[in-house]
């Protein structure tokens, strides 16, 4: 349909821009952002794996973030905060792109500080993780996985734990991995409409 106006027709959606008090996975979700249009967001930021992956565990976070989403097409952000898990400062980003039934993903951390150094002559520890998922069945819950996927996954990650006091144990410096990993998620409850079931 034509517009009455054609002086004041805008068809390309405008970004949004929020300053949050709180930033968590919440502020990425298709129910909390505004959907025809990039939202971006900028805060004191918490962070937590609702599920763990089996290569590539991230740890919980607290700091700050700036992200920017748009819902069922792209996610992405910039962070530095302190790890729980090595009490330790690091700066990082990642970011997803989304598809029919697809998910890219990537993820990169690196050490600025900590109670222990990196690698010798190195400057801080890194990590890095890439994966492309196929999802077989979405899941109905906004922070946990899909119910059934499958991905190839490729990861780096420096050796960001102490050095020992006490010789006598080989150190591994740096890990390379890849593979394939497949999931079936039942955490999440799903219901038969049609035989009048409850939860399954």
């Amino acid at each position: 349909m034509l517009d009455a106006n054609p002086g004041n027709n805008c068809w390309k959606s405008k970004p949004k821009f929020h300053a949050t008090p709180l930033y968590t996975m919440l502020d990425e979700t298709g129910l909390t952002a505004d959907y025809n249009r990039w939202n971006f967001t900028a805060g004191p930021w918490l962070w937590g794996p609702a599920a763990q992956d089996p290569w590539y565990t991230r740890s919980s976070m607290a700091g700050l973030r700036i992200g920017g989403f748009r819902t069922e097409e792209y996610t992405a952000g910039a962070y530095t905060a302190i790890r729980s898990d090595y009490r330790d400062a690091v700066v990082g980003a990642d970011a997803k792109l989304f598809g029919a039934h697809r998910e890219f993903g990537v993820n990169w951390e690196a050490r600025i500080a900590g109670p222990w150094g990196g690698l010798d002559g190195a400057g801080g520890p890194q990590r890095a993780s890439v994966y492309a998922r196929h999802i077989w069945r979405e899941s109905s819950s906004l922070y946990l996985p899909p119910l059934l996927y499958d991905e190839f996954f490729a990861t780096y990650q420096d050796n960001f734990l102490p050095y020992a006091r006490t010789r006598g144990g080989d150190r591994w410096d740096r890990l390379w991995m890849a593979g394939w990993h497949a999931r079936l998620n039942l955490y999440t409850p799903t219901g038969i409409p049609s035989a009048g079931c409850g939860p399954t």
